[in-house]
């Protein structure tokens, strides 16, 4: 069999939407005033808008009591996986214009 599955990830955004916002039922609004920034900054974090820069990752994973650079990793496996479908896509697209 040549198929491969993949799995729809979703986007930087939704993750921390889903497994950290959510479940703890925790606002964007009082994670901004606890994490010292902008509600707005945070906003346009969470529509993917913003890229966290490291400092934020690193006051997020502090927040969550997680290890400094987590959040770095994750957001770069993020981005990682998003150039390779883009590049993916492209591919396809010049392998229909030689055909």
């Amino acid at each position: 069999m040549d198929e491969t599955y993949k799995i729809n990830l979703g986007t930087f955004c939704d993750f921390l939407n889903e497994e950290w916002l959510e479940p703890l039922n925790l606002s964007q609004y009082k994670l901004a005033k606890d994490l010292g920034i902008s509600a707005s900054l945070l906003s346009k974090i969470f529509k993917c808008k913003n890229k966290m820069s490291d400092d934020l990752c690193r006051k997020l994973a502090r927040h969550f009591g997680m290890s400094p650079n987590y959040f770095i990793r994750v957001q770069a496996e993020f981005s990682r996986r998003n150039r390779e479908e883009n590049i993916s896509r492209e591919m396809k697209n010049l392998q229909k214009v030689i055909e």
